[in-house]
């Protein structure tokens, strides 16, 4: 990484255009030209980017591999942290809010949250860094140390097995793999998960050579094992790369229970489309559920209350009447005896999406469409009223 300077050939005049840093790579292998001269195409950071950021930019455009050691003050921190110090500057108050984030799987918006910022600014003298600070420096910064820490702890390692996955996402298209790492020591590590190529065998074989030289380079002396679904492109690899191919349980399982018993069903393929539509239809509505289903609950609790009411009058000699219950006692008593006194729990405070690879996803989409079911039905007609006539199907 370097500056762009004007007439870089006589060094005392040259000038450089601004503060940013390019990629020397691109010019190296003469991208320029093959791209027709379009500087967008160039990686550029901000001098303050962590170093991590423009490693992983060199392994994954250019494939090229850099050893980067943690900085002396990286270094310190990660000591502190290990003993449980407190910070004492800004750039460990940055890693440890990077790291408390990634440990409660927050988001990094939070820091910019009014609340946070004013709960920090009355509480601690430090400046709270923004998300971008977080996300660019610290972050990466945070994931160097544990890096080497997961590599310190895998040099004893002696046997294990290789956990693979691949999915594409739907808003870009992108296509994904990641490498999970098990052994012995009651540990399961994730070691990568990265953008590929292609989903093909090859391109998941380099992913994965790539992967065990950097984290297990005494591989050659190990016994592995490789854990996959049954997909041919993922099985495939397991066969070049020489490893005994286990496969997936929770897979296998996925395919007992879906296409060889649930689609087999009319019945319960007619039930899931029913459900899917209408998460589908109130995926972005929440707020009309969470109205709906308090209507609702306020609208149980005067029930009950008419009901004991009417238990506690229509008979003057009912035994409740005579106890030496209060009336709290009575309500309740007369409640739980009563023949229509049904009771009710639900688990579910929302509607529940399912995931076409994992059979019990759409067990919990039925049973919140069942836990929410007039809360639902109330905000489906809400919505069909509030759509144009020339929207509604």
């Amino acid at each position: 990484m370097g500056r762009l300077v004007v007439d870089s050939t006589h060094p005392a005049k040259a000038v450089e255009i601004d503060d940013q840093l390019y990629c020397k790579l691109y010019f190296d292998e003469k991208k320029l030209l093959k791209e027709k001269g379009h500087v967008s195409k160039i990686y550029i950071a901000k001098a303050s980017t962590a170093s991590g950021n423009h490693l992983q930019h060199a392994r994954v455009k250019h494939g090229k591999t850099f050893t980067d050691e943690p900085s002396p003050k990286l270094s310190s921190w990660s000591t502190k942290c290990s003993n449980g110090e407190s910070s004492t500057s800004q750039y460990e108050i940055n890693c440890d809010l990077a790291l408390f984030l990634c440990r409660d799987l927050l988001p990094l918006e939070l820091v910019d949250k009014r609340g946070f910022q004013e709960f920090c600014g009355k509480n601690f003298l430090m400046e709270m860094p923004t998300s971008r600070t977080t996300a660019c420096t610290a972050l990466s910064d945070v994931y160097l140390v544990l890096k080497g820490k997961v590599k310190s702890l895998l040099q004893s390692s002696i046997s294990g097995t290789l956990m693979m996955d691949g999915w594409t996402d739907k808003h870009q298209c992108s296509q994904y793999c990641a490498k999970r790492y098990s052994f012995v020591d009651k540990w399961m590590l994730t070691l990568a998960l990265l953008p590929v190529e292609s989903h093909t065998a090859h391109s998941l074989k380099m992913f994965v050579k790539s992967v065990i030289s950097e984290y297990l380079p005494h591989s050659r002396r190990m016994l592995l094992f490789n854990t996959t679904d049954g997909e041919a492109n993922m099985k495939l690899p397991s066969k070049l790369l020489g490893y005994q191919h286990i496969d997936c349980m929770a897979h296998c399982l996925h395919l007992l229970l879906t296409v060889d018993s649930f689609n087999r069903v009319s019945e319960l393929v007619l039930l899931a489309e029913k459900c899917k539509a209408i998460v589908h239809t109130l995926h972005f509505k929440d707020h009309l559920i969470n109205t709906e289903q308090t209507i609702s609950n306020d609208t149980e609790v005067l029930d009950k209350v008419a009901l004991v009411v009417e238990t506690l009058s229509s008979d003057s000699d009912n035994p409740v009447l005579t106890t030496d219950f209060g009336v709290d006692e009575e309500a309740e008593f007369a409640a739980e005896h009563s023949q229509d006194h049904v009771p009710t729990s639900s688990h579910h405070h929302s509607l529940k999406t399912s995931v076409c690879t994992r059979w019990n996803s759409m067990l919990a989409m039925t049973e919140s469409v069942l836990d929410l079911q007039k809360p639902a039905a109330e905000a489906l007609k809400k919505d069909w009223k509030e759509r144009p006539m020339f929207g509604r199907r």
